[in-house]
């Protein structure tokens, strides 16, 4: 896909700030080790904390794995290569990387209609 400088340039500084944000985030939530009941806790608050912590995991789950794909689309823009369906190698729509930018497959792939 050929981009504008513009278009390219407005696209890496969304991922970029995107995946400083993430960063930020994971400090906080996977800094956040719950006490899991090692004083005298009632039960309600051991039920609390273990909640809480498995929320955390699921947070920091979905933020790595966010992370991961910006890190993929940031090389991928060094590399010449970014825009390009991993599944079916067409381009990916500007419509998509604008709402999407780490996204690594175009809208039909993603729609599942190829």
């Amino acid at each position: 896909m050929a981009f504008t400088k513009e278009q390219f340039a407005i696209l890496r500084l969304k991922l970029e700030e995107t995946l400083a944000d993430i960063k930020d985030e994971l400090k906080g939530v996977d800094g956040k080790v719950t006490d899991m009941g090692s004083d005298n806790d009632h039960l309600e608050e051991e039920e609390d904390e273990a909640e809480e912590f498995s929320v955390n995991v699921a947070i920091a789950g979905g933020l790595k794995d966010r992370r991961e794909n910006i890190e993929v689309a940031l090389q991928k823009m060094d590399e010449g290569k970014y825009g390009k369906c991993e599944k079916c190698g067409m381009d990916i729509g500007m419509d998509v990387l604008m709402a999407d930018p780490e996204s690594r497959l175009c809208k039909h792939c993603k729609g599942g209609e190829k």
